[in-house]
């Protein structure tokens, strides 16, 4: 059986054997940080390395084919300078979906506005009004059907953002969304649900 905790701590121990000083940060993002996880999940890591290569790609794949369950890996790796310039519209998005497992991401990124938020917000809406409106006229009612859960799920999380950025601490998952529908409080704080909550995401 697959244990995410083993994996990250196998993949530590290599990183820091391969990369040395150069390894910066490690993180845990997707369905196992918001405890969704299923037998079919792969688990995905977010790596920062200092002074970022080509090559450095493929020592990262030789690093994880010696790992148990090469097939469970997926994520994201970059280097230091390249984070340190990302866009700040991706940034709070970023810091609520990456926990710190080794280092500290919110050392290594830009900062961010609310404004920025608000824009991220925007461009993302925007996108899945696209998608949307493509899907509904090119594909079959079917297919519409079936790509809604993904779409509830898209526009809870897009809705959320203005909130969260007041909450640094907070990685919402569908159990247990990081506000209620007045996105003033945790709704795992009180009582009652948001009427995403109801939805099989």
């Amino acid at each position: 059986m697959f244990d995410p905790k083993e994996y990250l701590n196998s993949l530590t121990t290599l990183l820091k054997e391969y990369f040395r000083n150069r390894l910066r940060y490690i993180g845990l993002q997707g369905s196992y940080l918001r405890e969704e996880a299923t037998e079919e999940s792969d688990i995905d890591i977010m790596v920062v390395i200092d002074g970022f290569s080509p090559a450095d790609m493929a020592l990262y794949r030789v690093v994880i084919k010696s790992l148990e369950s090469p097939e469970k890996s997926c994520g994201f790796i970059c280097g230091t300078e390249e984070l340190r310039h990302w866009n700040p519209l991706e940034i709070c998005h970023l810091l609520h979906t990456t926990k710190d497992y080794w280092g500290t991401l919110k050392d290594l990124v830009p900062e961010y506005t609310n404004r920025d938020v608000l824009s991220f917000v925007k461009m993302s809406l925007s996108n899945l009004y696209h998608e949307i409106g493509h899907r509904r006229i090119h594909a079959s009612m079917e297919q519409n059907i079936a790509a809604l859960p993904a779409a509830y799920k898209s526009v809870f999380f897009h809705s959320a953002k203005p909130a969260l950025s007041a909450h640094p601490s907070v990685h919402p998952n569908k159990n247990c969304p990081a506000f209620c529908a007045d996105r003033q409080r945790p709704a795992c704080a009180g009582n009652g649900h948001a009427p995403w909550q109801r939805r099989s995401f």
